[in-house]
């Protein structure tokens, strides 16, 4: 609470190349406030490792969704997982990637994902300090549709070679 109370001080005082600190640590701050029980805790040590502009390019719910992710992640024991979702808003699957970042990590990842078939229409990529990596992917079909939205099959090949390359035992 300290550092969001001396960030908006700065930008208040026309020190604006602050803001986007300010800003980024007032949505973690709105995030931890809204999550169940101690969750915000369980999570802290992904929070801590996000870069300002992870919180300064999704909203609320995108953030509270990823929160949930990360907090199934952390109590699985593990530091690597893949997810998908459906925005059905945009009409687009979102693969959401958790990882440590290593060489060829992106070369890696988007092998696999390009190998199930999508046209990758975006993506927002997020590196820590830490090497931590969170990834999210905007895939489409070929005619402009969500990618994988009608067949489980091709959401969990999808989500299956995604995670063995970000885990780096896929095979060239």
């Amino acid at each position: 609470m300290r550092g969001l109370y001396k960030n908006t001080a700065a930008f208040l005082e026309g020190r604006e190349e602050l803001a986007p600190a300010a800003m980024a640590h007032a949505m973690q701050e709105q995030v931890n406030e809204k999550l169940p029980g101690d969750m915000a805790e369980r999570v802290r040590p992904i929070f801590e490792d996000l870069p300002n502009n992870y919180w300064l390019n999704f909203d609320m719910s995108d953030l509270m969704r990823h929160a949930r992710f990360y907090d199934g992640v952390l109590q699985a024991g593990d530091h690597t997982a893949v997810q998908t979702r459906v925005n059905k808003t945009r009409n687009v699957m979102e693969l959401w990637v958790l990882t440590q970042d290593r060489s060829h990590l992106f070369a890696d990842l988007t092998r696999a994902i390009s190998s199930c078939g999508p046209t990758i229409v975006g993506a927002r990529l997020h590196t820590g300090e830490t090497g931590r990596v969170m990834n999210v992917f905007y895939l489409h079909t070929i005619d402009g549709q969500a990618f994988g939205a009608k067949s489980s099959h091709t959401l969990e090949t999808l989500r299956r070679r995604t995670d063995r390359a970000a885990r780096g035992t896929c095979q060239g």
